[in-house]
């Protein structure tokens, strides 16, 4: 994964500016209609691109993170005092970190149209969405 920020080069906000941020990106992604995966794994982070069709498949496509999540996440910070590399500094710290278990869930909170959900993982989570995303995206 190309690097756009240092590792851990913005201070980390608390949780409750850190969930502000996620809704804020949440938001962002839902009103171009994506939702998104961020899965926070040991070694980085993988995004996937979730759609449902009305039959009830779902669609699984791999987004890049630095090409595709970390430039809404920068927009989001404009017009804050957030570090614009606040998302990458956040996954830097990875699953070891708890912030990142707190933070585990669907972003706007409590929106019927998220668009992100945070996701801590395992590898072999990230193999099967992998698999799908491979192998058509079709469940």
């Amino acid at each position: 994964m190309e690097r756009l920020f240092a590792p851990g080069s913005a201070e980390l906000p608390d949780r409750s500016r850190l969930t502000e941020a996620l809704d804020r990106l949440g938001r962002e992604l839902a009103s171009r209609g994506i939702f998104a995966e961020l899965v926070v794994h040991e070694g980085g982070a993988t995004v996937f691109r979730l759609a449902w069709s009305l039959g009830g498949d779902l669609s699984v496509d791999v987004l890049d993170f630095a090409g595709f999540l970390v430039p809404a996440a920068v927009a989001t910070a404009e017009g804050t005092d957030l570090d614009p590399s606040w998302l990458v500094s956040m996954v830097d710290r990875g699953p070891i970190d708890g912030t990142v278990f707190e933070l585990a869930g669907t972003y706007p909170e409590g929106s019927t149209a998220p668009g992100l959900r945070l996701v801590v993982a395992d590898a072999r989570y990230l193999r099967v969405m992998q698999a799908l995303s491979t192998e058509g995206g079709r469940v």
